[in-house]
């Protein structure tokens, strides 16, 4: 980043486009498998473009705007009336942002996208084909737990495993040589 940003409306700019996978990938996080999810993402950049005189530079600009999200997460599920079949309680979701905040400090974002996309690679084609569904076309469990002829239930758990072999993957794959 060659020049310091002149004004707050520049920093907030900068931080939010630069921010914004991570933004999406938290938002995700509470969000599993809801279809608001890219709704939310977009609100959550409003509240944050429309609140930033109240960010207070040389602060954790990712902490400030994952608690907005946090809000926003809820004020979604508060319209809609949708339960989540993850409920995620407000301590856990500080605790969460926190870890995210903290992850994207040690290993920026545009060192997992390669990791992942080098992990997804390694997936079996069937639990490639779930991942694609889930998280990149927003499909529901039931469709996905209909098209691999599963339940939910049994669904929920192999997505689970999933993610926890794709997270052991990207830190093996972010780790210093």
């Amino acid at each position: 980043m060659g020049e310091f940003p002149k004004s707050i409306d520049d920093l907030v700019l900068i931080e939010l486009t630069g921010n914004q996978p991570d933004l999406q990938g938290f938002i995700r996080c509470l969000m599993p498998g809801d279809p608001g999810v890219d709704d939310v993402v977009q609100q959550t950049n409003l509240v944050v473009w429309r609140k930033r005189s109240h960010f207070k530079p040389g602060t954790d600009f990712r902490a400030w705007m994952f608690a907005i999200a946090r809000l926003e997460v809820l004020a979604h599920r508060k319209r809609t009336g949708r339960k989540s079949w993850l409920v995620i309680d407000e301590p856990l979701t500080q605790r969460l942002a926190e870890s995210m905040a903290a992850i994207g400090r040690e290993t920026p974002s545009n060192q997992l996208g390669p990791a992942l996309e080098t992990c997804l690679k390694r997936l079996d084609p069937r639990e490639r084909r779930i991942i694609d569904r889930f998280y990149f076309a927003n499909d529901s469990l039931r469709n996905i737990a209909t098209a691999e002829a599963t339940s939910e239930g049994a669904l929920k758990v192999r997505l689970h495993r999933i993610r926890a072999a794709l997270r052991r993957c990207i830190e093996k794959q972010s780790q210093p040589a």
